[in-house]
């Protein structure tokens, strides 16, 4: 806990101790980089400071999913864990279609456990509170829960709109953990009967895209403020937002987060694909892996007075980007704004076919005007330049995925 008010030249030398150790684990006793870096002519004692990162190449799905029993270590010690099950494990989402799994040793795990913790305290969570989980299914209860202490109630994301608020009415929780699309659909039909039994503290977004139209109907209608997380199954928390909202604290003592374009650094402000290294995770290492997303670095400080690295903002997977046929990317979430303050529309999603046409889906209120499909077609067109031809279709519901995250913007074209 006391490591996020290290000073950012402490917490450096922290990480390259971290990454410096991980790097040599990995050559000795994880067989796809012991390998990897023999055949690249890199040893651990090659490693003299973080710059020395850009050295190693970057990890993709394909590598994990191709070599996958070759990133789990051979040394004695987890071979036994392995063998007697003693670990935990995360399976990746697969948005693309493609899954895997991320092994944690139960050590890694419950460190990885007290930095989620970290994140919901800076959102105002104590451990007595009572907190309510959206997620695909339920996790055993430890054994604190049953001492009061980080009390969870999980609300299926099965249930309809209609079950959920009234789930959330009956636990009454004092934070609510949500996804962002779920929650903000809850904002926009959720009536002051039920508003007034539910009352949170905070609610913390997580899983999905949050825009800023979004945060505000969201925090308009609790009459609370969000604080939005960045996560993953194959690190899990990644970055978060403190009190004061100026970026996303990236968990800088348990991760290296990289903003690249074509392999190379991007500037502080500019977009650029994320690449992350686990710092902890001994037992499936991921060293540079290109996670998917998209973000923005921010070399500014937070006036909390974390020594913790930012990220200004975090624009969502590659794929969420809708490509024009001037080769220039929209941005989600500016896409997402513009069909958010449409009133009359209630849940939406958009789906780039090809490099010129796009389909969106909406759920329109009942007694909505016919001119609302017109402004939706205009409103995206002047976003897009009048480059893509677009097409509206009501539709009675959008279906979400397996895991309850709805696909609010995607593009099916190759970038």
């Amino acid at each position: 806990m006391k490591q996020q008010w290290m000073k950012e030249k402490e917490l450096n030398n922290l990480q390259f101790r971290y990454f410096k150790s991980l790097v040599k684990h990995a050559y000795n006793t994880v067989p796809y980089y012991h390998n990897k870096f023999r055949k690249i002519g890199i040893k651990p004692k090659d490693i003299k400071s973080l710059k020395d990162i850009k050295n190693i190449p970057i990890l993709y799905k394909e590598d994990v999913l191709n070599n996958y029993s070759d990133f789990i270590s051979k040394d004695k010690q987890y071979e036994w864990m392995l063998s007697k099950k003693r670990f935990f494990s995360e399976v990746t989402s697969g948005s693309s279609g493609k899954q895997f799994t991320t092994i944690f040793d139960l050590r890694a795990y419950d460190y990885l456990s007290i930095i989620h913790l970290r994140a919901l305290i800076a959102a105002g969570y104590r451990p007595h509170n009572k907190i309510a989980y959206y997620w695909y299914k339920p996790s055993e209860k430890k054994p604190h829960n049953f001492f009061g202490f980080m009390r969870t109630d999980y609300i299926s994301c099965k249930l309809s709109l209609t079950e959920q608020i009234a789930l959330l009415s009956n636990l009454k929780p004092e934070f609510i953990n949500y996804f962002s699309s779920s929650i903000y659909s809850i904002a926009r039909i959720i009536d002051n009967k039920e508003l007034k039994k539910i009352q949170p503290k905070a609610i913390i977004t997580h899983g999905e895209v949050l825009s800023k139209n979004m945060r505000k109907v969201i925090e308009d209608k609790f009459n609370c403020k969000v604080f939005d997380h960045y996560a993953s199954n194959e690190f899990n928390k990644i970055a978060w937002e403190c009190n004061k909202h100026s970026g996303y604290h990236i968990n800088t003592d348990s991760l290296i987060v990289e903003c690249l374009h074509n392999k190379e650094q991007v500037s502080s402000g500019e977009l650029g694909n994320l690449v992350i290294t686990a710092l902890t995770n001994y037992f499936f290492p991921l060293i540079r892996y290109d996670i998917g997303d998209k973000g923005i670095l921010s070399n500014e400080k937070c006036s909390c007075g974390r020594g913790l690295s930012l990220l200004k903002d975090i624009k969502g997977c590659s794929e969420d980007f809708v490509i024009l046929p001037d080769k220039q990317l929209a941005d989600p979430k500016e896409i997402i704004d513009i069909l958010t303050t449409i009133e009359e529309i209630k849940r939406f999603n958009l789906i780039q076919k090809t490099r010129k046409k796009i389909n969106v889906n909406v759920v329109l209120e009942k007694n909505f005007l016919d001119s609302v499909i017109e402004i939706t077609k205009e409103r995206l067109s002047n976003l897009f330049s009048n480059q893509l031809e677009i097409k509206v279709i009501p539709v009675d519901e959008i279906k979400k995925g397996a895991r309850g995250k709805i696909k609010l913007v995607k593009s099916l074209v190759k970038k």
